[in-house]
């Protein structure tokens, strides 16, 4: 019978542990909707004073030095597929 004791209460203490480690994620969940929200309303403020949603996300994205380089890669793609199918630039 102290075998079943003993189990149920590290049992208990895994439940606690775990329990504890999903109110963490839930609280963290919570703030990024909280986050989401309010990058929302920054965009469609900026949109109202006439800005490019797209071109803000993009801006905002490419500071990341990683994906500044594909970036730049893609462009340079872009360009040199353009220029083999005789089209004009589409960067100037």
């Amino acid at each position: 019978m102290t075998d079943t004791v003993e189990a149920r209460k590290g049992h208990n203490s895994q439940a606690g542990e775990l329990a504890a480690i999903a109110e963490r994620i839930a609280g963290k969940m919570e703030e990024i909707t909280e986050l989401n929200a309010d990058v929302k309303a920054i965009m469609e403020a900026a949109k109202g004073l006439g800005y490019d949603g797209g071109a803000i996300k993009q801006l905002v994205q490419l500071r990341d030095e990683e994906k500044r380089a594909k970036f730049q890669k893609r462009i340079g793609a872009l360009i040199d597929y353009s220029e083999a199918l005789g089209e004009p630039t589409l960067i100037p």
